[in-house]
């Protein structure tokens, strides 16, 4: 059976994106407290006068910011996935005639087929990434869907124009 290059970009958009879920879990469940937030001082005895250090004055710690809706994020993330690949393999397919006007991509073009769709697809995540720590950001959490829905603007007009406009060769 041969794979044909737009199977194998789509296999390595689903590996990306297999890494990208697997990674995200444990990153969000790594929130510690630190020891030096516990309230209960200790009398040192290293300290000659043997009275108790008085506690550091006490700030509020910072409240926790209302998490991003899941549902959105997912639906997003998947926005993400679906518009890069339909850009990749859209350019990738007029290859051989194809003349890229977008400096950032035209270089990746060079690339072979697998390499370029995993460029793509470590894109997208890194994308997707930047959101997820902008949704739990105090002060970005309200523009937090502002870079995926640029990014999927951005590859769907690429994929638009790859389509109106076929090689002239």
């Amino acid at each position: 059976m041969k794979i044909t290059r737009s199977g194998r970009c789509a296999g390595i958009a689903i590996l990306g994106s297999f890494i990208f879920f697997t990674a995200m879990p444990p990153a969000a469940h790594a929130q510690i407290v630190p020891v030096s937030l516990t309230k209960t001082t200790a009398a040192d005895s290293r300290i000659p006068s043997g009275v108790a250090l008085a506690p550091l004055p006490h700030s509020e710690l910072r409240r926790a910011v209302k998490p991003a809706a899941p549902k959105s994020y997912w639906v997003l993330t998947a926005g993400v996935y679906t518009a890069a690949g339909l850009d990749m393999q859209r350019s990738e397919s007029m290859l051989p005639n194809f003349d890229e006007k977008d400096p950032i991509v035209r270089p990746l073009l060079r690339l072979p087929a697998p390499a370029y769709c995993a460029s793509a697809a470590l894109f997208a995540t890194g994308i997707n990434f930047l959101e997820w720590k902008m949704a739990r950001s105090e002060r970005w959490h309200k523009i937090w869907w502002v870079p995926q829905v640029a990014t999927m603007a951005g590859n769907l007009a690429g994929y638009g124009y790859t389509r109106a406009h076929p090689s002239p060769h």
